[in-house]
């Protein structure tokens, strides 16, 4: 795998290992967001269009606010554990 970038560094990533990603680091105001998904213009894009329980919904949603290609993604809760 590739290079990880963090807000303390960079690291390797390696197969079989959890990389965290601190939910603020994605989206602002993560803590109103948690347990939902959220549809920004780009991972560079920090402010939410819109945002839901629905990942489908979140996604129609922002493509009708304007935004072709929204990235849409789950904001995990404060101290759960997401293995992918």
């Amino acid at each position: 795998m590739g290079r990880v970038t963090t807000r303390r560094g960079s690291s390797d990533a390696k197969p079989g290992r959890a990389v965290a990603v601190a939910p603020h680091v994605l989206v602002k105001n993560y803590e109103k967001y948690a347990g939902m998904y959220v549809a920004t213009r780009s991972f560079k894009d920090k402010k939410v269009i819109t945002a839901g329980k629905d990942m489908v919904a979140v996604h129609r949603e922002a493509q009708k606010k304007g935004v072709e290609e929204p990235v849409v993604f789950y904001v995990p809760q404060k101290g759960m554990v997401y293995i992918y």
